[in-house]
C-alpha cells in the first residue's frame, strides 16, 4: 500500500502587515473624524467674539482662531488676540448690578449721623425705662387695678393713671380721703426719683355744681388736681416737676347719660410725660421745628 506524503505548509511571515494596516487605516480615520467635529471656523468665532463684546459693553479686538497641540496631549483651540498662539485673551471687566433687594434697600434707608444714632438709642433706652416704671405701678396698686378703679396706660408720650375719684374724694369735695394718701403715696414711691415732668389733671361729669366753695365744675377739677398734687410733694416729689390743671365736664372717657359712665369721668389723671415728649413740647412752643 502507498503511503501518502505528508506536505508541509510554509509560514507565512507576512500576514501581519494586513493586520497593522487595517489598524493605521482606522485610527488614522478616527483622527480625521476627531479633527473635523473639533475645528473651528474662523469668521463665526469673530461673529461670536464681537457679539458677546456688545452685549457686556466692550469692545473686543479682533480674534483668530489658532490651534495649539503638543505631543500626547488632544487638540487645543485658543482665542488670541495677538498673533502668539500661546497667549491668553485680556480679561473683560464686567461690573454686575447689586441684587435688586440691596439696591432697594440703599435707596430707603438713610445713613443716619452719629448725632441720629444717639437720638435713637436715648429713645429706646427711655421706652425700656417707662416700660419699668408702668409694670412697677400696676405691681403697686395691682388690687385696684383689677377693679377698675385705677387705670395704667402706657403710650408714646408717656404713662398715663387714671384714678377714679371715688377712691380718693367725697362726693362734691376737693379734701382727700384718708384712703387715698397710702395711694398716691405708693405711687410717688415709683416715682420720686424718676425725674420726670407730672402733671395732674381734674376731671368731673356734666352734673352742675353751685356752691358757695366751688361756683362750677372748673372750681372742683382745679381744687381737687391741687389736692393731689400737695400730697405727692408732701410724699417726696420736687414741685418743679408737677403741674396742676382742671378741666371741668370737658373731654369725657365714657357717657354721661348713665350713672357708670358719669363716675368714670369722674377722675383725676396722672400723666407722666417722657423726656423726649417734654423735649418736643418745648420746642413746639419756643417755635422751633421739630422735625
Amino acid at each position: 500500500m502507498a503511503r501518502k506524503r505528508i506536505t508541509e505548509e510554509s509560514d507565512d511571515n507576512d500576514r501581519w502587515l494586513m493586520s497593522y494596516a487595517d489598524l493605521m487605516t482606522s485610527m488614522f480615520a478616527f483622527f480625521v473624524v476627531l479633527y473635523a467635529v473639533s475645528s473651528v471656523q474662523e469668521m463665526k468665532f469673530q461673529q461670536m467674539s464681537s457679539s458677546l463684546g456688545n452685549a457686556l459693553g466692550n469692545t473686543l479686538p479682533p480674534t483668530t482662531a489658532k490651534v495649539v497641540s503638543e505631543s500626547n496631549t488632544p487638540l487645543l483651540f485658543v482665542a488670541a488676540p495677538l498673533p502668539s498662539m500661546l497667549l491668553t485673551p485680556e480679561p473683560i471687566a464686567v461690573i454686575a448690578p447689586p441684587p435688586l433687594a440691596l439696591t432697594a434697600l440703599l435707596n430707603e434707608t438713610p445713613i443716619l449721623s452719629d448725632e441720629d444714632l444717639h437720638h435713637q438709642l436715648n429713645l429706646q433706652q427711655e421706652k425700656t425705662q417707662m416700660q419699668v416704671i408702668a409694670t412697677e405701678l400696676e405691681q403697686q396698686l395691682a388690687p385696684l387695678v383689677n377693679q377698675g378703679k385705677i387705670r395704667i396706660m402706657l403710650s408714646s408720650w408717656g404713662i398715663s393713671v387714671e384714678i377714679n375719684t371715688s377712691i380718693l374724694f367725697a362726693a362734691a369735695e376737693a379734701k382727700l380721703n384718708p384712703h387715698s394718701f397710702e395711694i398716691l403715696e405708693s405711687i410717688a414711691q415709683v416715682l420720686k426719683d424718676q425725674a420726670l415732668i407730672i402733671h395732674v389733671a381734674g376731671y368731673t361729669d356734666n352734673k352742675v355744681i353751685n356752691n358757695p366753695y366751688f361756683p362750677s365744675n372748673w372750681e372742683l377739677s382745679s381744687a381737687r388736681a391741687g389736692s393731689v398734687v400737695r400730697l405727692l410733694i408732701d410724699a417726696g416729689i420736687e414741685s418743679k416737676r408737677l403741674a396742676a390743671i382742671g378741666y371741668a365736664d370737658n373731654q369725657p372717657v365714657a357717657s354721661n347719660a348713665s350713672a357708670e359712665g358719669r363716675m368714670r369721668n369722674r377722675r383725676v389723671q396722672l400723666s407722666i410725660m417722657a423726656k423726649s415728649a417734654v423735649e418736643f413740647e418745648s420746642l413746639s412752643k419756643n417755635g422751633i421745628p421739630t422735625h
